[in-house]
This record gives structure tokens, C-alpha cells and sequence, in this order.
């Protein structure tokens, strides 16, 4: 996915970049278990189960601290997915903090943003 917020944090290539690299290395870390686990001929069990948790709390965590980098929209996909229950529970707990522990965005910064992306004639009828 392409960043979809243009932000005074960088530049878009400098975001796109962020999150296509943050995607590579949760692949990559992914891949490894699987080839980790493969190689130890575990396909089940307390082993294999452990594996995964463990992988999946290190991911959970590179991946919450890459969306408070990025912000905006990724907070709001981070905040989506951790009530889906769906997701493994590392990620869930992890992503929960993006529920209540993250600061608000102040009104003059959504009112500029409204502003750079829509228009003042729009952001004057949102707020």
C-alpha cells in the first residue's frame, strides 16, 4: 500500500519506503520461522506453538513501533486490527495500545491537514 497522508514527518517516498521495508522484514521473519521449524521437523506441539508466540510477539512489537512512526492512517489499521479477533493474540495486546495509550492529534494539525488535502472551502464546512 502506498501511504495515503502527505506528512511533514517526511516525505512520501521516505513513508512508502518505511512501510515497504517494514513489510520485507516481517516477511522475511515469517519465512525464517517457517524454514526454522521445517529444518527441526516440528509441524505441531508445545515447540512449534512456542516458536510461533515468540516470533510473533517480536513482530507484533517492530510493527507497533513502526506505525507510531508513520501515524494517521497506519494508527487507525492498528487500532482496527486489534479488537479482530482473528488476529494472533501478540498482535491484538500490542496493537491495543494504540486504543487509549497514544496521544491526540491537536485540532489546528487535522484542521491543516484538512486544508492541505481538500481545500480550505472543504475543511471550512468539516470544522
Amino acid at each position: 500500500l502506498f501511504v495515503l497522508h502527505k506528512s511533514s514527518e517526511g516525505s512520501l517516498l521516505q513513508r512508502n519506503v518505511r512501510v515497504f521495508w517494514s513489510a520485507a522484514v516481517v516477511t522475511c521473519a515469517l519465512l525464517a520461522t517457517r524454514w526454522k521449524l521445517r529444518s527441526l521437523n516440528l509441524s505441531e506441539g508445545e515447540d512449534y506453538r512456542a516458536e510461533w508466540d515468540a516470533t510473533n510477539e517480536v513482530l507484533a512489537r517492530f510493527l507497533y513501533q513502526q506505525i507510531l512512526k508513520l501515524k494517521g492512517f497506519w494508527i487507525k489499521l492498528g487500532q482496527q486490527l486489534s479488537v479482530n479477533i482473528m488476529m494472533e493474540p501478540a498482535f491484538r495486546l500490542e496493537f491495543g495500545k494504540l486504543q487509549d495509550k497514544i496521544p491526540p492529534m491537536s485540532v489546528s494539525d487535522v484542521k491543516l491537514t484538512l486544508v492541505e488535502e481538500f481545500g480550505a472551502e472543504v475543511a471550512s464546512t468539516i470544522c
